[in-house]
């Protein structure tokens, strides 16, 4: 399928974007070929592997190329000038940005093409290649700064598989190194490294918490203008405290609990037992109910009082006005 329109269409971005002798248009053409790569923007599930099929197969170690070796550009620089004298960067120059473009281009892949991107990775060791243009002596350069971004896009997906590759290599070495040496300046390496830490940290990615923490906790003790590294040091304590006791507390927490119930309920009944009265104490409250009550019955009735209570209010009707009789005038 490399044959396709789409194929070809690969092919003269990559050969573009390696030739260009203008810096600019290298970096309109990386983002061209991100918008054609990205999933968001493809239409169906067919149209979406046929495009990352072809571009993984054909055209993405032409692109990754320029990484181990600036001759894949330099030769495509000199085609392109032989129709083309005009430059206006010079070739280091050109040959930085786009291994700074292809950078850009592979963290954007590691985030949103999943598994293809993570065996193409792993397979051609690509972090270990990348890491290699990370010059501590450039400090904040932009070339430095593209790989510590690709680096961060491996570690935000948090996968182990990115994770143990990383700590088995030793992936962590240049970029800790490039941070030593660019020292306690507030620039974009700085910035850029303290936030990968931290998100490190928060999110307790405990397989590079222990890597980092075990080979570079001298390093990180005298960083003190920020506490990121001293939380970093107390995660990794935690972690450890964790991994002593796996299952005790919480099994001795709930036999403590329970037998706090069982001390409840048992103190509960025990105070029922010491409360309820003796059979004399019954005796002697229901005697005492029943006099009570003879008390009341030998007072003298009050004449009011009965007749109070067997006669309601009293008013005009219930004595009506005996009636006249007819009085015969006769």
């Amino acid at each position: 399928m490399s044959t396709t329109p789409q194929g070809r269409l690969f092919g003269i971005l990559v050969d573009q974007l390696f030739g260009d002798t203008d810096a600019g248009m290298k970096t309109q053409i990386s983002e061209v070929i991100r918008m054609i790569l990205d999933p968001e923007l493809m239409e169906g599930a067919a149209e979406k592997d046929d495009f990352l099929n072809v571009f993984y197969d054909n055209y993405m170690e032409r692109l990754v190329a320029c990484i181990t070796s600036e001759k894949a550009v330099m030769d495509k620089m000199s085609a392109y000038k032989s129709r083309d004298s005009t430059q206006m960067d010079s070739d280091e120059t050109l040959v930085a940005h786009t291994r700074n473009q292809v950078c850009e281009i592979l963290a954007f892949c590691v985030q949103s093409h999943g598994y293809r991107i993570k065996y193409f990775i792993l397979r051609h060791n690509i972090v270990q290649k990348a890491l290699c243009l990370v010059n501590p002596q450039a400090k904040a350069s932009h070339l430095t700064m593209a790989v510590i971004r690709f680096v961060r896009a491996c570690v935000g997906l948090k996968d182990e598989f990115y994770n143990r590759h990383m700590v088995k290599n030793n992936l962590f070495d240049p970029v800790i190194a490039a941070f030593k040496a660019n020292g306690s300046k507030y620039n974009l390496l700085n910035s850029a490294v303290i936030e990968m830490i931290d998100f490190i940290r928060r999110e307790n990615v405990k397989t590079l918490v222990n890597h980092l923490v075990e080979l570079y906790r001298d390093a990180f003790s005298s960083v003190t203008y920020v506490e990121t590294f001293k939380d970093l040091i107390i995660r990794y304590e935690q972690n450890q405290e964790g991994e002593g006791q796996p299952e005790k507390a919480p099994v001795e927490a709930r036999s403590n609990r329970r037998r706090a119930a069982e001390s409840d309920d048992e103190a509960y009944f025990n105070e029922s037992d010491d409360e309820q009265p003796t059979n004399g104490e019954q005796n002697q409250s229901v005697m005492g109910g029943l006099l009570a009550y003879g008390d009341d019955a030998d007072e003298p009735a009050s004449p009011n009082k009965d007749l109070m209570s067997t006669r309601g209010p009293t008013s005009s009707n219930d004595n009506p006005a005996p009636k006249r009789q007819k009085v015969d005038e006769t």
